[in-house]
């Protein structure tokens, strides 16, 4: 039975030996600390140290906080090209209050709602200094001396444009990998990572048909493979071809699937690269590399570690 009580030692025990076990008590943490969350019982609702700091509080995708306000909100009766621009805002914008605010009808011209919108939140998202903005700076056409969230906003009108052409070239490729190549490969400032949870998104709450290999292939971007390596006991930045990462991942489910302790819930590739993006950072906490003062109290790690645990 999944153990809440496990000590530090424990813990880096698992991460040396077998950082498959680390993960499944940290996805299964995760998702007992979501359900205490949600059933409004007083805090810690965890007694690890580190996840009671931890704000993302899940462990699968459907219950993250964009999941469960898309599933509410995309029930709206829009066209679908107008649904699909507004998922590419809203996983740009990645806020929450973005969700309401979003029109239905896009006029970029000068004063309108959309421009005013867009303006507005693309302008609060550059103020935090997220990395998508320079990408849309570097791939627009405009002069470099623009203010990168107007550059941005023309980057979007351009997309918006095109939008219908782009919704033409999803519905000819049947796979999900395709899409998520067409997607990111015509959108500019939109990384594989992004489209994939697009059409995630899309195809989850049944606004286009599901692609082929739906099911069995899921974009490993850097958050992935940066839990897979924690998961292999590679050496941190280390590279891995796609094929390896889609047998680790679908490795990963299979065991994640066949242990599982706390309740019967369905799990996808798409729920185990939610788990890997956010155990990266729980292995280092285990480690005690976060901060050099943990290093100091947790002591030198283990150097004996199974390097085959996937099976290649």
């Amino acid at each position: 039975m999944h153990n809440r009580d496990l000590c530090i030692e424990d813990k880096r025990i698992m991460l040396y030996n077998d950082p498959r076990k680390l993960l499944l008590w940290f996805a299964q943490e995760r998702d007992l600390v979501r359900a205490a969350k949600n059933t409004d019982q007083p805090k810690p609702w965890t007694k690890d140290v580190f996840l009671q700091r931890y704000w993302t509080l899940n462990s699968f995708k459907r219950y993250d906080d964009q999941s469960t306000m898309y599933q509410d909100w995309v029930d709206v009766e829009a066209p679908l090209p107008t649904i699909l621009f507004n998922s590419l805002v809203w996983r740009l914008l990645n806020r929450k209050e973005c969700l309401t605010g979003i029109p239905f009808v896009y006029d970029f011209s000068k004063g309108s709602e959309a421009q005013e919108y867009l303006l507005k939140y693309l302008q609060d998202r550059k103020d935090r200094g997220l990395v998508i903005f320079s990408a849309a700076f570097q791939m627009s056409n405009l002069r470099s001396g623009k203010e990168k969230h107007i550059v941005l906003f023309h980057t979007l009108q351009n997309v918006w444009e095109r939008i219908d052409n782009i919704l033409e070239q999803l519905h000819t490729y049947p796979d999900i990998k395709s899409m998520v190549g067409i997607l990111s490969g015509t959108v500019p400032m939109l990384g594989p990572t992004m489209a994939y949870e697009i059409i995630e998104d899309l195809v989850t709450h049944g606004l286009i048909e599901e692609p082929e290999n739906f099911q069995t292939w899921a974009y490993v971007g850097r958050g992935a493979i940066d839990g897979l390596n924690y998961i292999m006991n590679r050496k941190k930045g280390t590279r891995i071809s796609a094929d390896v990462g889609q047998r680790e991942l679908a490795s990963l489910r299979n065991y994640i699937k066949a242990h599982w302790e706390i309740q019967a819930t369905p799990c996808g590739l798409v729920d185990v690269l939610h788990m890997l993006w956010a155990f990266g950072a729980f292995a280092k906490d285990v480690k005690g590399m976060t901060h050099k003062s943990k290093r100091r109290y947790y002591g030198s790690a283990p150097t004996t570690v199974d390097r085959n645990l996937l099976g290649g």
